[in-house]
Order: structure tokens, then sequence, then C-alpha cells
């Protein structure tokens, strides 16, 4: 199930760097896509969930263990707290579809920490 997990979330993580992240009024962000490119902005909400879903993918093909589960954990509070601390600024400040990509992937990382750590996978 974790492993599924991750897959999804890098999916969505991905998909996310080549849509609008977020917006104020009339002007969109995004890595790749939106009236500004921000890269810098693109990779701070979608790495965090890239690299331990990356791991799940191709090391968890063998068993989604403990600690492949506190890094999924750890990463995906990070991914949260940012996609959070994005649209926490200036007032306005609104998630676009690729912001909603990007914190839903956060989330499943997050969600397959736990059951990583909650039912680790048997070798």
């Amino acid at each position: 199930m974790a492993k599924k997990l991750a897959l999804v979330a890098l999916l969505l993580s991905i998909a996310a760097l080549f849509l609008p992240l977020r917006s104020l009024m009339t002007i969109t962000e995004g890595a790749f896509a939106g009236v500004i490119r921000n890269v810098a902005l693109g990779l701070m909400l979608t790495v965090p969930s890239i690299l331990p879903s990356l791991f799940g993918v191709l090391v968890g093909r063998r068993g989604f263990a403990r600690g492949l589960g506190v890094l999924h954990l750890l990463f995906g509070l990070i991914g949260v707290a940012l996609c959070v601390f994005a649209t926490s600024r200036p007032v306005g400040i609104q998630l676009e579809v690729g912001g909603y990509m990007a914190f839903a992937a956060a989330v499943l990382v997050l969600v397959a920490g736990f059951i990583g750590l909650a039912k680790p996978e048997r070798h």
C-alpha cells in the first residue's frame, strides 16, 4: 500500500512542476508554467515529495520497511509545512492547481510514512 502511495505522490509531484503553483490577483507563479516562472518555488514545494517518493518506488520494491517509513514521515512533514508556508505570507496569495497537487503529494508521502511505520512489509 505504501509503495503505491509513493508512486502516486511521485506522479503528482512531477505533474505539479508543469502547472501554476500559486497566484496573487492576476499574477501566477510556477516552476515551468505561469506568468512568472519561479523554479525555486516549484522546487521548494515539490522536492520534499519527489525525493522520498523516488526512494519508495525504487528501494521499496524489496519491502517498505520502517527506515523508509521514517524518511517518508519526515519529508512529508517538511513538504506539508512548506506548502502551508508558501501561502501564509501576503494576504491574497492562493494555491493554484499545481500547488494543490504538490500539497496532495506531500500529504500522500506523510500517509505512506505512517503506513510504513505502523505496518512494514515483510521481506
